[in-house]
């Protein structure tokens, strides 16, 4: 036998109006008046002034007129120390008659030995530049502004209508089945 099982399934309807909202606004005359703000402002920067030459003397890194200046002064302590080495020579010389032994011998063991050189370690730079700072200024001058606002009574005017919403069943559910034929199989075991 066979079993045949049909179903329609339930239906809803839903039916509705939109709600409706308004706003009007009234509109009053308004009268705005303003004065504006105002602001003047000096300002002088700030000056940032670094010496660093003498850092740069240390390390070898000198000027024209530095360089100029030091081997001006190293050339005249040359050239003193040779006149008076010259003179210091010749007048030990002068007194070759007055029999003072071997003046000339003398003289050229004195040149022929150089005096010894020093060797120097030392860190560079050992002073810090020099940092100056002139303050920069900001002066100012201000003038407050104002706003004058005068204003008629304003009011809206708000009307609203609600919104409807219907809910009803449009079909009802049902199942159908039905026998076919006339034959059972049945088992047992």
């Amino acid at each position: 036998m066979e079993i045949r099982i049909q179903s329609q399934n339930a239906l809803i309807g839903i039916e509705g109006t939109n709600g409706q909202y308004s706003i009007q606004q009234n509109q009053w005359p308004m009268k705005l008046r303003s004065i504006d703000a105002k602001s003047k402002i000096k300002m002088t920067d700030a000056v940032l002034l670094i010496d660093q030459r003498q850092c740069f003397s240390e390390a070898g890194l000198k000027g024209i007129m530095e360089i100029n200046r030091i081997y001006a002064a190293k050339g005249r302590n040359a050239a003193l120390e040779g006149i008076a080495r010259i003179a210091r020579e010749g007048k030990e010389m002068s007194s070759i008659n007055k029999n003072k032994g071997p003046v000339i011998a003398k003289i050229a063991k004195r040149n022929r030995f150089k005096k010894s050189k020093e060797v120097r370690f030392d860190m560079i730079p050992k002073s810090r530049p020099k940092i100056t700072v002139i303050p920069g200024k900001v002066t100012g001058e201000f003038e407050k502004g104002y706003i004058d606002m005068k204003m008629g009574n304003i009011k809206p005017s708000i009307e609203y209508y609600p919104g409807k919403l219907d809910i009803y069943l449009k079909q009802k559910n049902k199942i159908n089945i039905e026998f076919v034929g006339n034959k059972l199989d049945t088992y047992i075991g």
